[in-house]
């Protein structure tokens, strides 16, 4: 059953679908996001995001009432991504970045050829965990690393299907995945990592308040938060190297754009010098930064899970008529308990925590 409302010549599309028993609202034009969310006490978006997060990654819902403020506790941990602990953050991303290429240059005896993808999602991926979690202290660290890098890739690959509300046991192995990367970060493994961030270390003494959160429901928070993490970097990192190939007069003012900047401050390029940043300097730095927020607004999580990734949904609480066109202003009656979707890649609009950081995901209180 379909309903859809189009104005030639212009090409964006309101358009009401009934699925399943439920209504939702996609509204196709970017730049009514604005006029949207304006009326947020109308639209609530987190009583969806915590049911999808909840089933998505198997912990019990934040809004549990067992769970008292579990919810805001753990947003007032972001405090530990802003300002001062940010910059520690970056400082320290910047450098494990710096040991993953000199590590892989040591290895190589030749020349090698890899997928631009497969390398970007190797570096990206260990260099957020170290910085994140910290160092697996074991001969085989970096082997652990790259066992729970290949079971996200997996459990990644299945993640639309679990936001669709697609019952997991009809996805094959992702079930076990999932449950072995949780086990990954249960206690008696996270107390072996060392160098771990601020902010993982808040969110494991938010949990340790709370005694009816079982050690697997912890574990699997720690396991959202890294999906939540890496889950946009890599695809950014992807889509920059690959905009930069393909353009060599981008890559060319890009370079030189670091280039005067390592000048300025006395640093050189090369296998043997650390390069340090401030984020300031990082800031400053504004054809790289451009590059980062137009893949994030072009490309968004592309190519993993790009189809579901595209969308941004909310769930009405009340009758309410949005007034979306800024110029007729023609009013569209949005009826209670409708869910609304908007088209995604305006609502990646936000910058770029840092430079060689985290692109958060953003349909989740707790991602």
């Amino acid at each position: 059953s379909w309903r859809t409302s189009c104005r030639a010549p212009q090409v964006y599309v309101f358009f009401l679908l009934f699925y399943s028993g439920r209504y939702i609202t996609f509204i196709m034009d970017p730049f009514q996001y604005v006029y949207v969310i304006r009326n947020s006490k109308q639209l609530e978006f987190h009583e969806f995001a915590d049911k999808m997060a909840s089933k998505t990654f198997d912990y019990p819902a934040l809004s549990n009432v067992k769970f008292p403020d579990l919810k805001e506790n753990l947003h007032r941990i972001y405090q530990y991504l802003q300002g001062k602990p940010l910059e520690i953050i970056s400082d320290h991303m910047m450098k494990n970045l710096q040991d993953i290429f000199e590590w892989k240059c040591s290895q190589a005896t030749d020349w090698e050829t890899e997928k631009m993808y497969k390398f970007c999602c190797s570096v990206m991926f260990e260099a957020s965990f170290v910085t994140l979690y910290g160092r697996v202290p074991a001969a085989d660290g970096r082997k652990v690393i790259s066992e729970i890098r290949d079971k996200f890739i997996k459990f990644d690959a299945s993640f639309p299907y679990l936001a669709a509300n697609i019952p997991i046991e009809l996805l094959g192995a992702t079930k076990k995945v999932r449950k072995e990367l949780i086990h990954h970060f249960l206690l008696q493994n996270m107390t072996k990592w060392l160098g771990g961030s601020k902010v993982v270390q808040a969110r494991q003494d938010i949990f340790e308040k709370y005694e009816l959160l079982g050690d697997y429901d912890k574990a699997a928070h720690h396991f959202a938060f890294l999906w939540a993490s890496v889950g946009n970097t890599i695809p950014a990192t992807f889509w920059a190297m690959y905009y930069l190939l393909r353009h060599p007069e981008a890559l060319a003012a890009v370079r030189d754009e670091i280039d005067h900047l390592l000048q300025s401050t006395g640093q050189k390029r090369g296998p043997t010098y650390n390069i340090h940043l401030t984020r300031e300097q990082l800031d400053n730095l504004v054809y790289l930064g451009n590059l980062f927020l137009s893949v994030s607004k072009r490309r968004g999580s592309l190519p993993a899970n790009w189809v579901y990734h595209s969308f941004l949904f909310t769930e009405k609480v009340e009758d309410t008529a949005q007034n979306l066109d800024s110029k007729q202003r023609a009013p569209r009656e949005i009826r209670s308990r409708w869910e609304v979707v908007f088209w995604g890649w305006m609502s990646l609009q936000g910058p770029v925590v840092s430079l060689h950081f985290i692109v958060h995901r953003h349909w989740s209180d707790e991602c």
